[in-house]
C-alpha cells in the first residue's frame, strides 16, 4: 500500500490596469488550503493628473450616481485644465486565512491594509490675483499600514515628522 502525498494547489492571477491615469497592477494569490490574498498597487509613480471633469465622469461611470454634489466645485474649478488631481497611491491589502473544522471550510480575515492619497495642483490659479501666496499642492492621504515602502512612496510629511527632521 503507497502513501499517496496531497500536493496543494496554488493560484495565482493578476493584471494591470490604468485608473485616472494611474497604472495599477492587482494580484490575488490562493495557497492550497491556508487562505488567499488581494493586493492592488500602483506600478508607476510619475504619473500625469486628470481635471476635476475627467475625475467626476470617471466615478459617475464606475459607480453611478454616487449622491455627492460636486457642482459647487465644478463651478469653482469649472473646466480649468491647470486644476489637476493625480491618483498618487493606491493600495489594497486584504488576507484571509481558511480554517476547516469538521469537514466544513470557513474563510476568516486576517488582515486588512489600505493606503490611498490624491495630490491636486494648479490651485493657485483660483486664488485671487496679487495675492503673494503660491499654493503648490494639495495632498489628502488616508491609510492604515505601516510598510515602509508604501509609506515612503507616499513622501507623507506629517507633523511629528517634520518637527524630527528640523531640530
Amino acid at each position: 500500500m503507497s502513501d499517496k502525498v496531497k500536493n496543494e494547489v496554488n493560484v495565482l492571477l493578476g493584471s494591470t490596469f490604468t485608473l485616472f491615469k494611474r497604472e495599477l497592477a492587482v494580484a490575488f494569490e490562493k495557497t492550497g488550503d491556508k487562505g488567499y490574498s488581494f493586493l492592488l498597487v500602483p506600478t508607476k509613480m510619475d504619473t500625469e493628473g486628470i481635471t476635476l471633469t475627467e475625475m467626476t465622469n470617471g466615478i459617475s461611470n464606475l459607480f453611478g450616481d454616487i449622491g455627492v454634489d460636486t457642482q459647487p466645485l465644478l463651478d469653482l474649478i469649472g473646466n480649468n485644465t491647470d486644476v489637476t488631481f493625480n491618483l498618487t497611491m493606491a493600495y489594497l491589502y486584504i488576507e484571509f486565512t481558511e480554517e476547516t473544522t469538521d469537514d466544513q471550510s470557513k474563510q476568516k480575515q486576517k488582515n486588512v491594509e489600505f493606503a490611498f492619497q490624491v495630490t491636486a495642483t494648479g490651485l493657485d490659479n483660483l486664488l485671487p490675483q496679487g495675492l503673494p501666496i503660491e499654493l503648490k499642492d494639495v495632498q489628502l492621504a488616508i491609510w492604515s499600514t505601516n510598510r515602509n515602502k508604501i509609506i515612503e512612496e507616499m513622501k507623507l510629511i506629517t507633523p511629528q515628522k517634520f518637527l524630527e527632521n528640523w531640530s
